[in-house]
C-alpha cells in the first residue's frame, strides 16, 4: 500500500512538472509565427490589395556594420509551405531605427513576389525600420512600416533568429538583387 501510494505521488509531481513544462513552451512564444505581415498592394484586384502573411522562417545576420535579414512567407493564410514572398532587408548594424534610403546610415531591402499575377521584385522606396535585440534570447525584434516603388505597403513585425548559413544562401541565389540593392556595379 505504501509503495502505492509513493507511485502516486511520484506521479503526481511528474504531472505537475509536465504542465509547467507545456505552459513554458506556450508562453516563450515558440508556437508563434516569426513573422506576422500585412500587404497594402492598391493596384492590386480587390481580392489581393490587402493581404496577410505570416511566416515560420525569419533569419538575420550582422556583417560587419550592417545587419542583414530575410522572412520567407508561404501563401496568404499559411504559415508553411513553399515560399511564395520574401522579404529582405540590408539594416545598419546597431542603429535600432532607420529610415530606408541610400547611404550607410539608411536601411534599405526589397521584397519578391515569387508567385501570381503580380510576380516580381520592388525596392522599399519608403518608411522605417525599428529592431531590438530581444532580452534573453538571441533574437532580434523588428517593427517594419515600409513602402514599395510601386506602392506597396509592408507593416507588421518580425522576430528574427541568427542564421548567417540562410541568409547568405539567399545573397547568393539573389547576388543580381543584393548588389542592384547596394547599388554596386554589375
Amino acid at each position: 500500500m505504501l509503495l502505492g501510494m509513493r507511485s502516486c505521488g511520484i506521479c503526481g509531481i511528474a504531472r505537475l512538472v509536465g504542465v509547467a513544462c507545456v505552459g513554458v513552451v506556450i508562453l516563450s512564444g515558440c508556437c508563434r509565427p516569426a513573422a506576422d505581415v500585412v500587404l497594402v498592394q492598391p493596384f492590386a484586384v480587390a481580392r489581393q490589395r490587402e493581404v496577410h502573411l505570416t511566416a515560420r522562417e525569419a533569419y538575420s545576420w550582422r556583417d560587419g556594420e550592417r545587419q542583414k535579414c530575410l522572412v520567407v512567407f508561404a501563401l496568404p493564410g499559411s504559415e508553411w509551405g513553399p515560399p511564395a514572398y520574401r522579404l529582405y532587408l540590408d539594416l545598419p548594424a546597431g542603429a535600432g531605427a532607420s529610415g530606408i534610403g541610400s547611404g550607410d546610415a539608411a536601411a534599405r531591402g526589397f521584397l519578391l513576389q515569387e508567385t501570381g499575377q503580380y510576380a516580381g521584385r520592388s525596392n522599399l522606396s519608403g518608411g522605417s525600420l525599428r529592431w531590438r535585440k530581444r532580452w534573453l534570447s538571441s533574437e532580434l525584434a523588428l517593427v517594419i512600416d515600409t513602402t514599395a516603388e510601386d506602392g506597396t505597403r509592408v507593416h507588421g513585425a518580425a522576430r528574427l533568429r541568427e542564421r548567417p548559413q540562410l541568409v547568405k544562401h539567399f545573397e547568393q541565389l539573389h547576388a543580381g538583387d543584393v548588389a542592384t540593392l547596394r547599388g554596386d556595379e554589375q
